[in-house]
C-alpha cells in the first residue's frame, strides 16, 4: 500500500565513515533552502499572475463577470504542488467564470500550505545565526515570482488573441512539477519531525550533512530534550494616472523594488533582534501611507497636474520597509515562535490567519475606498500605529534562540512542568544558567 509518510532511510554517503568526524555543508543548506522556495516563487507568481489578467478587457469580454468578486513538511509541499497543479489548468483552460473560480480555489489551497510550509520547514533546517538569512531568501524568490509574474504578464499582453492570459497561467505548471518532484525524490526532511517519529538517526544524518557532526550532537539532544518534556502534558488610478499601461508599468515596477530589496534582508536580517527591525518596518510604512493619502488628495483637488506622478515613488517607499521587516521578519516569528509540539499546527494557524486578514482586506479594500476615497489610507496608518505599539510592548525578542528554547523563553515550559509535578522554581533555576551568558543587546 502506498504511504504518503516519508520512511526512505538517510544514510552517510558512500565512503563517508559514520565514525569519523564530518563538516557541516551551508552550501546545502543553502541548495536546499533556494529548491523548496520554488514553493515561494509560485506564491509569488500567483500573487503577480491574476492582476493584470482580471483587468484586461479581452479577458472580461470572455468571462462576463457579474462583479470584481471572483476571487512531515517535505511531502506536504510535494502533495501542494499536485493541487497547485490541478488548479492551474483549471484555470488556464477555462470558458466560464465558475471554472476560473473553482481553478482559483483549489490552487489556493495548494499556494497556502507553500506559504505556511516553506518558512516553517527552512526555519527547522537553519541554525539561529543564520535563521532570518535563510527566510529572507525564501521571501526574496517569492518577489521574484511577483516580478516573473508581471513581466510574463505583460509580454504577452501585447498579443493579439483573446486568450493570451492562458499562456502565463500554465507558465506556472513547469515550477510547481520541478518542486513536487524534487521535495518528493531530493529534499531531506526536516530533522525536528524525523526526531518527533523516533527515526533519531535520519534525524542525525540530516543535522550532520547541514551542520557538522558536533554541531549536530548538541541540535540533537536539545531536539530530544524538547520533545520529551513537551510529552509530559487601484491606488495609480485614484494617485491621478489615468493611462492603463503607465499604470499597468509602474505597478512592474513595485515588483522590482520588491525583488531588489528583498536581497537586504539576507544578509543584515539576523544582525538586528527581530522587533527591531519590525518597528523600523512598520514606521516606514506608516510615513509611505501617509504619502499617499497626501498624493490622493492632491490629485483629487488638482487633477491632470503632473505633481500627481510624485505618488508612484509612495508605494515603492512601502514595499521596501516591508520587505526588509515584515515580508521576513513575520514569516520567522511565526515560524520559530512554537515549541515542537505545536509548530505545525501553530505555524498552519498563523498561516490562515494570514490568509483571512488577506481576504478582508482585499473584500474590504474597495467599498471602503469608493466611500471615503484616500481616508482609506488613513486607517491603514492607523493600524500601523496599533503594529507598532503591539511589537514594542507585547513581542518576546527571539534573535539567536533556538527552536527548542521557545517553550521556556514564552513561559510554556513553566506551565507544562507544573502539570508533570515538577517544581516551577527549578525550571526557571535552570532557565537563568543556561541563558546567564547570553545576556546583551538582542534588539527591541
Amino acid at each position: 500500500m502506498l504511504s504518503l509518510k516519508q520512511t526512505k532511510l538517510i544514510q552517510p554517503p558512500p565512503g563517508a565513515d559514520p565514525l569519523q568526524r564530518r563538516e557541516g555543508s551551508t552550501t546545502y543548506l543553502y541548495a536546499v533552502t533556494v529548491f523548496v522556495s520554488l514553493g515561494a516563487f509560485l506564491f509569488g507568481y500567483d500573487q503577480g499572475v491574476m492582476g493584470v489578467i482580471v483587468a484586461d478587457q479581452r479577458w472580461i469580454d470572455l468571462m462576463h463577470p457579474k462583479n470584481s468578486y471572483p476571487i512531515g513538511r517535505e511531502r506536504t509541499l510535494a502533495i501542494a504542488c499536485v493541487v497547485f497543479i490541478i488548479g492551474a489548468i483549471l484555470q488556464a483552460t477555462s470558458y466560464s467564470i465558475v471554472q476560473i473560480t473553482i481553478g482559483r480555489v483549489i490552487l489556493g489551497y495548494g499556494v497556502g500550505a507553500c506559504a505556511g510550509g516553506v518558512p516553517l520547514y527552512v526555519a527547522e533546517l537553519s541554525p539561529p545565526a543564520i535563521r532570518g538569512r535563510i527566510v529572507a531568501i525564501e521571501q526574496m524568490i517569492l518577489c521574484l515570482g511577483e516580478l516573473v509574474a508581471f513581466w510574463i504578464n505583460y509580454g504577452f499582453n501585447f498579443l493579439e488573441t483573446k486568450d493570451w492570459w492562458r499562456i502565463p497561467l500554465a507558465i506556472q505548471i513547469v515550477p510547481a512539477i520541478i518542486l513536487g518532484i524534487g521535495c518528493w525524490f531530493w529534499v531531506p526532511p526536516s530533522p525536528r519531525w524525523l526526531a518527533s517519529q523516533d527515526r533519531h538517526d535520519c534525524a542525525r544524518e540530516v543535522l550532520i550533512r547541514l551542520h557538522g557532526s558536533e554541531a549536530a550532537e548538541l541540535e540533537m539532544q536539545q531536539i530530544m530534550s524538547s520533545i520529551e518534556f513537551e510529552h509530559t502534558p487601484s491606488l495609480f488610478e485614484r494617485g491621478g494616472i489615468k493611462d492603463p499601461r503607465t499604470a499597468n508599468l509602474a505597478t512592474g515596477g513595485v515588483g522590482v523594488v520588491l525583488f531588489v530589496f528583498s536581497w537586504i534582508p539576507i544578509f543584515y536580517f539576523d544582525r538586528l533582534g527581530r522587533k527591531t527591525w519590525l518597528q523600523i518596518g512598520t514606521v516606514g510604512m506608516m510615513g509611505a501611507m501617509i504619502g499617499i493619502t497626501v498624493l490622493q488628495w492632491h490629485a483629487e483637488h488638482h487633477p491632470g497636474d503632473s505633481a500627481n506622478y510624485t505618488i508612484i515613488m509612495f508605494p515603492y517607499l512601502f514595499y521596501v520597509f516591508f520587505n526588509i521587516s515584515w515580508g521576513v521578519g513575520s514569516w520567522t516569528y511565526a515560524a520559530e515562535i512554537f515549541p515542537v509540539s505545536m509548530r505545525a499546527k501553530g505555524n498552519a494557524l498563523t498561516t490562515a490567519s494570514l490568509w483571512a486578514a488577506c481576504y478582508i482586506v482585499a473584500q474590504a479594500s474597495p467599498p471602503i475606498a469608493d466611500a471615503i476615497g484616500w481616508g482609506l489610507y488613513i486607517i491603514y496608518s492607523g493600524i500601523c500605529v496599533l503594529a507598532f505599539f503591539f511589537v514594542r510592548y507585547a513581542m518576546v525578542e527571539t534573535r539567536g534562540r533556538t527552536l527548542e528554547e521557545m517553550s521556556r523563553l514564552f513561559g510554556i515550559e513553566s506551565q507544562l512542568a507544573e502539570r508533570s509535578g515538577i517544581k516551577p522554581s527549578a525550571v526557571n533555576k535552570a532557565s537563568i544558567e543556561e541563558h546567564v551568558e547570553e545576556v546583551g543587546p538582542s534588539g527591541q
